[in-house]
């Protein structure tokens, strides 16, 4: 069985093979392909191909010349789409760690807001001193950032976010009017963690350039 399959007969290169040999056959007879002076040029057929050629060509070159634009056009695209989603995702972060300090290192009320100072700003240290301007220009930064969600991620995302964004916002005016601190840290660490569970893995899957 094993030789049969071996030398089963294919149809194709034995074609192949068969008219390689009688060409080699005919070409050891003598027989040439050869112009014939007694056929006449015509020029007008020659000249109409080399039109129809140069019209090809030319229609290729000007398909190339829309499509590579495009292309990197297209690729630039992406890349800006890809940066500002990363930002908004970068802030998001930023306000995941806020909520696992929160939740895990013990905060006292009077420092919940240099903390959030200190997550949200690169150089910023303890003890700095901060006044309520510069944490609400700080707020006002990270709200810039996360509005753009709406426009790069859709409305059900952005949904949750402006959520996180308004239990922030309300976290930090509690600590300001020395109200009742620890449960508006619960609602934001809620809020934060639906985020992160639900709308994190998307914005993930969104990021990816392709």
């Amino acid at each position: 069985m094993k030789n049969e399959k071996r030398f089963r007969f294919k149809p194709l290169p034995c074609f192949i093979l068969i008219e390689v040999i009688l060409v080699l056959i005919l070409f050891l007879c003598g027989f040439r392909i050869t112009y014939s002076p007694s056929l006449e040029n015509s020029w007008n057929a020659i000249s109409t191909v080399a039109s129809w050629a140069s019209v090809f060509v030319s229609g290729l070159a000007i398909y190339y010349a829309i499509q590579v634009p495009k292309r990197i056009a297209e690729d630039q695209n992406k890349i800006t789409l890809f940066e500002k989603r990363y930002e908004v995702y970068k802030t998001l972060t930023d306000c995941f760690a806020f909520a696992f300090m929160l939740e895990n290192t013990d905060v006292p009320d009077n420092q919940c807001l240099e903390i959030f100072h200190i997550v949200f700003n690169e150089n910023a240290r303890l003890n700095d001193n901060t006044t309520k301007l510069d944490r609400m220009r700080t707020y006002a930064e990270v709200q810039n950032k996360l509005k753009m969600a709406e426009h790069l991620f859709g409305t059900e995302i952005a949904g949750e976010i402006a959520l996180l964004l308004a239990n922030l916002l309300l976290l930090i005016q509690t600590v300001e009017n020395d109200t009742d601190v620890k449960k508006r840290q619960r609602v934001y660490i809620e809020q934060s963690k639906k985020v992160e569970s639900t709308c994190e893995p998307q914005i993930k899957g969104l990021l990816a350039l392709k």
